[in-house]
């Protein structure tokens, strides 16, 4: 299981921070000052793991700040562990590029995602099934890949399913069951 390399929070949590701010650089004459990116980070109070590339460190939040508003980022722990002593050892420009870039793809995933989830909602492709204790999965309905599954599980009664399905009205055809 892969876990996103940005997580959202509203606010960044209670604690004693370190911090290292980088401003925005001017290129070509074209000032990027008002974008900011602040690094805040906390070295655990446990020693570090010995034979190991453990920092010490905690937790790792970045705050963005533009012309769009201020967000807070989580940053996953196997990111910290791995690059964080590299990141603050760069340059401040190559930095900013560095965790733009991270902040634009993750965005750009995001909104990929939510237009699917909305274009699948608008179809009736989108399904769910109650897991108990106000659980629910939530899954996206492909008909295509539900006809190959059903031929894989059911074999020779795959076409007889398949049948009374198309004969069924499906929600929306104004049919009562």
């Amino acid at each position: 299981m892969s876990y996103p390399p940005l997580q959202p929070v509203n606010e960044l949590p209670e604690g004693p921070w370190e911090e290292r701010i980088l401003r925005g650089p001017i290129l070509c004459g074209v000032t990027y000052e008002a974008f900011t990116i602040t690094l805040f980070w906390r070295v655990s109070a446990r020693p570090p793991r010995p034979g190991t590339t453990d920092t010490g460190i905690d937790r790792l939040y970045l705050q963005m700040h533009h012309g769009g508003g201020t967000f807070f980022y989580r940053v996953s722990s196997h990111l910290v562990e791995c690059v964080l002593p590299d990141w603050l050892a760069l340059p401040d420009a190559v930095l900013i590029g560095i965790l733009d870039s991270i902040w634009t793809a993750d965005r750009e995933g995001r909104d990929a995602a939510a237009e699917q989830y909305r274009q699948a909602f608008i179809d009736r492709r989108l399904k769910k099934k109650r897991r108990g204790r106000g659980r629910y999965d939530v899954w996206i309905d492909d008909p295509a890949g539900r006809e190959a599954r059903l031929r894989a599980n059911f074999g020779p009664f795959a076409e007889q399913i398949l049948e009374v399905q198309a004969q069924t009205p499906g929600p929306g055809s104004g049919a009562r069951r």
